[in-house]
């Protein structure tokens, strides 16, 4: 008689406790996407072509899909409901490398607790296998994770003849063994313009965008 009074007990708690969640779950209108800054370093439409040269040789990159999450209702104080808001943006490209990722990628996810003005932000950009990470993005471009990574924001910067504003330099650190793998290091993106060149590894060529 206990055990069955015990067990009773314990389901009329645990029927109190999700009653009180539903009693407290309400709908929260989350808006669209929405980072204009983020947009300022990024500007890239559907279907828009970009070519980086150097010399004779030349490399695509065709915008294939961009993704932005739409405004939406979240669950606040439900049971397995939402921790606030969430704004997501992914953008590819048509060239693919051998093992079928995209050669140039950007994804942007951004979550705000509810009550609160603080978001938390993760972006991750691709090209090639030159990927880094950022915690957000301000007037002088992403806001570079500490480790293989760094950052150089320049007012001006003069690049083979081409001068830029408001340029950031993002650099791959190629001292250590797992830094030294061919491919892009340092790449240039220009704010309302976008990428506007790298360099590759180990040869230090120059790739431009026409």
């Amino acid at each position: 008689m206990k055990i069955i009074c015990l067990l009773a007990s314990f389901f009329l708690f645990s029927f109190f406790l999700t009653g009180c969640e539903v009693c407290s779950c309400k709908k929260i209108p989350c808006p669209e996407f929405n980072a204009p800054e983020f947009m300022h370093w990024l500007p890239y439409t559907s279907s828009q072509k970009i070519v980086f040269r150097n010399n004779s040789l030349f490399d695509t990159i065709t915008i294939d899909r961009i993704d932005k999450s739409a405004s939406y209702e979240a669950s606040k104080g439900c049971l397995h409901g939402d921790n606030g808001c969430t704004m997501n943006y992914w953008l590819s490209s048509a060239e693919a490398q051998p093992d079928y990722t995209p050669k140039f990628s950007v994804d942007f996810m951004s979550t705000t607790p509810f009550e609160s003005s603080n978001a938390s932000k993760n972006i991750a950009l691709r090209f090639y296998n030159f990927t880094c990470a950022a915690s957000g993005v301000d007037d002088q471009g992403l806001l570079i994770e500490p480790g293989a990574y760094s950052s150089q924001y320049y007012a001006s910067f003069n690049m083979a003849g081409n001068i830029y504003n408001n340029v950031q330099v993002i650099i791959k650190d190629t001292s250590g063994s797992t830094g030294k793998t061919s491919g892009p290091y340092k790449i240039y993106l220009a704010k309302d313009q976008g990428m506007v060149g790298y360099e590759h590894y180990p040869g230090l060529q120059t790739w431009i965008k026409e």
